[in-house]
C-alpha cells in the first residue's frame, strides 16, 4: 500500500506552500496501526500539511484535540475507550475540519456524523481515493 498511497498523492499535487502560509496541523485518530501509517504517509507527502499528533483511542484523540488544537482531525468511529462519535460530540468542531474515515460507513453512521457536524465522511475501504483527493485540496 505504501507505493500506492505515495503515487495517489503525488499525482497532480501542486506545491501550495508559500513562505507566509503556515502548514495545516493534522491530528490522526485511528486505532489501527496499519491505517495510521497509511494516513501518515498521505499527510507527509503533502507540503501544506503537518502531522502534530496521533491517537490510538478515543480518549487520546480527545486529549490531543484539546491540547494540540489541530486544524484538521481524521477520526475513526470504532476506537477503544471512546468511540469516534463520542469524540465528535465533545470536540470544538468550529475550530477545525473533522474528516471521519471509517469502515462503519452505513447510512445511520453517516447521518449521525452529519448531525454531529463532521465536515466530511469517507468509507476507509471503498472511498479512500476520494479522501486523498479531498486532502490534496486542504
Amino acid at each position: 500500500m505504501r507505493l500506492g498511497v505515495a503515487n495517489a498523492v503525488k499525482g497532480g499535487v501542486k506545491n501550495r506552500t508559500h513562505k507566509s502560509e503556515r502548514p495545516l496541523r493534522v491530528l490522526i485518530a485511528e486505532d489501527s496501526a496499519r491505517m495510521r501509517k497509511s494516513l501518515h504517509e498521505v499527510f507527509s507527502i503533502l507540503p501544506r500539511l503537518e502531522i502534530v499528533g496521533e491517537a490510538k483511542d478515543g480518549v487520546e484523540a480527545l486529549q490531543a484535540a484539546h491540547a494540540l488544537k489541530p486544524d484538521v482531525i481524521t477520526l475513526d468511529i470504532h476506537m477503544p475507550r471512546l468511540s469516534g462519535l463520542e469524540v465528535l460530540q465533545r470536540i470544538q468542531k468550529d475550530k477545525c475540519i473533522v474528516i471521519v474515515l471509517s469502515a462503519l460507513a452505513d447510512e445511520p453512521y453517516r447521518e449521525r456524523c452529519r448531525q454531529l457536524k463532521a465536515d466530511h465522511f469517507f468509507d476507509k475501504i471503498t472511498e479512500f481515493d476520494q479522501f486523498v483527493e479531498l486532502v490534496k485540496t486542504l
